[in-house]
């Protein structure tokens, strides 16, 4: 993962939206849309948008079970966000000794 898709991840999560959602998700374990809208109040049209940009930053994945598709946490992308970090943050240290 480099420094844009790091960019990419970041605008992801600034979103108070996104983030309860992530928190409902971490919560409940998987949930689809139909849920999510339930929990949020919000219109499925905006969860569903909310929900592509979280999968595009590889936050959540997603299953498709029948008509339904559910969405859970992607932890591995959680991890590859920060040995990103760990790794960008290195190289500016050294970057900025030598």
């Amino acid at each position: 993962m480099n420094i844009l898709e790091l960019g990419k991840t970041f605008r992801a999560l600034q979103n108070e939206e996104r983030l309860n959602i992530l928190r409902l998700l971490h919560e409940n374990g998987r949930m689809s849309v139909k849920d999510i809208v339930k929990a949020t109040m919000f219109e499925q049209a905006t969860i569903s948008h909310h929900l592509k940009l979280l999968k595009n930053a590889d936050l959540v994945t997603v299953n498709p079970e029948g008509r339904f598709r559910y969405y859970s946490i992607n932890f591995e992308g959680f991890k590859c966000i920060i040995e990103a970090i760990k790794i960008d943050f290195k190289d500016l240290v050294v970057q900025s000794i030598t």
